[in-house]
């Protein structure tokens, strides 16, 4: 699949990373919950500038408050690039209505 997949569960805490996801973030799971870690573990940056991406944006951050959200300013650092992604959010509840997990889905969108 050509599209990154990275999941967390309800209190944000890294759960899942497919192959491609592994790939464009450089990196397996991290063992925290804590929002600015991920982002920072991970380089995640607002597109263009030295900011970690901010939380109140953050794709999981929104799912994890049940809202659906796309975002096409993001960029992955690794030690030698900078890769722009666009990222859809979505929380995935369980059978009593409850946030059980949060759902990333992102692709790389430079221009190769």
């Amino acid at each position: 699949m050509p599209l990154g997949v990275f999941v967390t569960d309800a209190k944000g805490k890294p759960y899942y990373i497919n192959s491609r996801g592994k790939q464009l973030l450089g990196k397996g799971l991290i063992a925290t919950n804590d929002s600015e870690k991920t982002r920072q573990f991970y380089q995640i940056y607002l597109t263009g500038s030295e900011q970690i991406y901010p939380r109140d944006r953050d794709p999981i951050c929104c799912a994890l408050q049940g809202k659906n959200v796309h975002v096409d300013d993001m960029e992955i650092r690794q030690s030698d690039r900078s890769i722009p992604i666009e990222v859809w959010g979505r929380p995935i509840y369980n059978e009593q209505g409850n946030i059980a997990y949060a759902i990333a889905v992102f692709a790389d969108i430079s221009e190769n």
